[in-house]
C-alpha cells in the first residue's frame, strides 16, 4: 500500500527523558501538486526540509514535531489517550497518578458531604472521623510533607 502522508508527533521541545509525552500530531501530504502550462496535473514528492516546513506552523511554542515511521494502517490504530514517543514508537503511557495534595482535596469534599449528611441527621463525626479529617487538612495546607498516601479512612462517621 502506498504511503501518502508523513506522520508527526508533536512533542515538547524541552524534554529529553523517554518517554516523552505527545501533545499533539501534524500529518502533511508526502507530495505536492504542481501545475504547468505544459503539464497541468503533476505531482512532486516533498523533501524532508519541505516537509518541515509545512509542520511548523502547527507547532504551539516551546514544541517540535518529530517525524515518525509509521503506516497509514498504524497512524489510524495510535494511541490517543495518553500517548507518548519511546525509542521512535508511539505507546500508551499509563495515567500518572493525582498528586497527593490533589487526592486530599477530593477526599476532603467527601467528608464536606458526609458532613452535610451527619449535621442533617443530628449526628457528629467520632473520634476517628476527626482525626482523619485534621490529617487530610494538613496535607491540604503543607504541614504534613512526609505523608505518601492518604490516610485510611473510618468505616463509619460515627467512629
Amino acid at each position: 500500500m502506498t504511503q501518502n502522508m508523513a506522520y508527526f508527533a508533536i512533542i515538547d521541545g524541552q524534554t529529553q527523558d523517554e518517554p516523552l509525552p505527545i501533545l499533539g500530531w501534524s500529518a502533511i501530504p508526502l507530495v505536492r501538486n504542481s501545475q504547468t502550462p505544459e503539464d497541468p496535473a503533476t505531482s512532486l514528492p516533498l523533501t524532508e526540509d519541505e516537509l518541515l516546513l509545512k509542520v511548523q506552523p502547527h507547532l504551539p511554542a516551546g514544541s517540535r514535531a518529530i517525524r515518525l515511521t509509521i503506516t497509514d494502517e498504524e497512524w489510524t490504530a495510535r494511541p490517543t489517550v495518553n500517548p507518548a514517543l519511546c525509542n521512535g514508537t508511539v505507546i500508551q503511557r499509563e495515567r500518572p497518578a493525582l498528586p497527593l495534595k490533589e487526592q486530599a482535596a477530593s477526599a476532603i469534599q467527601q467528608v464536606h458531604h458526609q458532613a452535610a449528611l451527619s449535621t442533617a441527621m443530628g449526628q457528629t463525626f467520632g473520634p476517628e472521623m476527626q482525626n482523619h479529617v485534621r490529617k487530610l487538612q494538613a496535607i491540604l495546607d503543607g504541614t504534613d510533607t512526609t505523608s505518601t498516601a492518604l490516610p485510611p479512612q473510618p468505616s463509619s462517621p460515627l467512629q
